[in-house]
């Protein structure tokens, strides 16, 4: 059996290895099953599809990529690794969802050559569920086509978390609603208006974006992040720099931009401690916003990478200022991380690789892991174990440990997270067990019940309790059936008293019946008797003669 991530929905369901294709339990939505070539490539497959079932649409992208190093012709990958560059995710409730695009791309998917091979070497089932897919993709690239992106040419691009549930290009997001914004969005504003007095061309998703459509907002993004000179990143809590809406516009400007030369990158950080920080952006210099005067080093770094390009009085009255010698690391570290961002280069040198910004790519030798991929996993794996409450939290928590076997006491920890998983998964059937033994009414409620308990046999005294369920119901059942004996008796008595009672109500019917007609005929008897009597005492003198006529006779 192997765990798949349902493509509409997003539950988890399993399903034979063997299959191409499977309905999700959830939500009866056909999907493709992935050919993996043993246990870790399914977790791979299943961890890629949970990325990009929640926009973590770059990261996603890096797992697909380390699974195409080994199997460069699963098809599963190659598509996966579309959806992803597209940015393909379905938005909606439970009365619907709809497959919708969080990228823009100049190349029609039918020209993508991942595509292309994803179809050519996929089955027919399969073929049939990625040409659908793609038409739908077609369709949302098309309207993003038409729109006018001019305005969004920036000289910087300003990222950070903009409101606490939900930001400007989520799904169902209505700038009018009373949104509070968070910390980390007035402080980019702040910088926003700083750097726009200067004269530099600013872009941020949540000032230049919140009143605009989705089908222009999309390419405008994707506009201003290919012609940033710098992205200006900022954080109040490691939460919010990894939130899906914030990491895919940092991390896409580095993938974007790869191999691009004087690209900068400032990350700036407030009231939080900047080992906070992914480790990746220490290499940049952090600013910290709480120290007076941050705003004149944030410019000496647009400065410095955008040359002195601010349209207006501000760059021909001020020379594009040298960066303070921590900066002047910045551009050697970003380039050390733009280079080596894809695990696809091999020209990339080892160094780089495993400096990989954002933990992107795998490095396959000794551990498996990248070790920046392996920390955030860990800390995202910790972070969310002191909270969890259900099992399936558990249980893919401790999947995240054991994903990166070997690094820390990871083991451990997935060791205790399954164990916790399962001891909260036995609880929840052992109480339910109990509300099911206290409403049993028959023996099948019973048997019911008692496999509710043999399920999970051992754990306090649910083997006591399935046997004694299996005694009540063969009690129960001798019972019902002595009862049904017992009524099936009484029904033959009541329709026997029931037939000897018709047959009593007929002979009453039938005499009843039978009474006038005896009363007439003595009545008619009675009748002629008097008749003949009467008739005998008017003839009796000629009756008398006769009868001494034939005593003379016979005498």
């Amino acid at each position: 059996m192997i765990t798949v991530r349902c493509r509409l929905c997003g539950a988890d369901f399993q399903t034979e290895e063997s299959n191409k294709v499977d309905r999700c339990g959830f939500c009866a939505s056909l999907n493709t099953i992935p050919k993996a070539k043993d246990a870790r490539h399914a977790e791979l497959f299943h961890k890629a599809a949970t990325l990009r079932g929640t926009n973590y649409f770059e990261q996603g992208a890096a797992v697909y990529e380390s699974i195409l190093k080994e199997d460069p012709d699963n098809p599963e990958a190659l598509f996966g690794l579309v959806m992803c560059e597209y940015g393909a995710e379905y938005a909606g409730d439970a009365w619907g969802r709809t497959l919708v695009c969080n990228r823009y791309r100049e190349t029609k998917i039918f020209d993508d050559q991942n595509y292309k091979k994803a179809v050519k070497l996929a089955d027919i089932e399969c073929k049939e569920i990625y040409d659908n897919i793609a038409f739908q993709i077609n369709g949302e690239q098309e309207r993003f086509a038409g729109a006018d992106t001019s305005a969004a040419r920036c000289d910087v691009l300003l990222v950070s978390k903009q409101y606490e549930d939900k930001d400007i290009l989520d799904d169902g997001f209505d700038p009018d609603d009373d949104n509070v914004p968070v910390k980390d969005f007035e402080l980019a504003r702040h910088i926003y208006d700083y750097l726009s007095r200067k004269g530099y061309r600013v872009f941020m998703t949540g000032k230049n974006l919140k009143n605009s459509r989705r089908q222009d907002a999309i390419p405008m993004l994707q506009t201003a992040i290919e012609s940033a000179k710098i992205l200006v990143l900022v954080g109040t809590s490691r939460e919010y720099i990894d939130d899906a809406s914030v990491e895919s516009e940092w991390m896409r400007y580095f993938i974007v931009n790869r191999g691009v030369k004087n690209k900068g990158f400032a990350p700036c950080y407030y009231e939080m401690d900047p080992k906070d920080l992914p480790q990746e952006m220490l290499k940049s210099s952090p600013i910290d916003m709480s120290v007076e005067g941050y705003e004149e080093e944030i410019l000496k770094r647009v400065a410095y990478y955008t040359s002195g390009s601010a349209s207006g009085s501000a760059s021909e009255a001020t020379p594009a200022p040298k960066p303070a010698q921590p900066v002047q690391e910045t551009p050697a570290a970003e380039e050390e991380n733009v280079s080596a961002a894809s695990a696809n280069e091999p020209e990339a040198a080892p160094e780089q690789e495993e400096a990989g910004f954002g933990g992107m790519g795998f490095d396959e030798e000794e551990l498996g892991f990248d070790i920046l991929e392996a920390t955030k996993i860990y800390d995202d794996a910790f972070a969310k174990e002191k909270k969890a409450r259900f099992d399936y939290e558990l249980k893919q928590i401790g999947d995240a440990y054991a994903s990166i076997k070997g690094f820390r006491d990871s083991q451990a920890r997935a060791q205790e997270c399954y164990k916790r998983a399962e001891e909260i998964r036995q609880e929840a059937l052992y109480q339910e067990a109990l509300r099911s033994f206290h409403k049993c009414k028959d023996h099948v409620d019973y048997l019911r019940t008692r496999l509710l308990f043999e399920t999970i046999s051992g754990y306090k005294d649910a083997d006591g309790r399935a046997r004694e369920c299996a005694i009540l119901a063969k009690r129960v059942k001798k019972q019902q059936q002595q009862e049904i004996i017992d009524k099936e008796i009484e029904a033959i008595e009541n329709k026997k008293a029931e037939a000897e009672k018709v047959v009593e109500q007929a002979k009453k019917k039938e005499e009843e019946e039978d009474k006038p007609s005896m009363v007439l005929r003595i009545l008619v008897i009675v009748i002629a008797l008097a008749a003949i009597g009467g008739l005998g005492f008017f003839f009796k003198d000629q009756i008398m003669n006769a009868v001494s006529y034939y005593q003379g006779l016979l005498g």
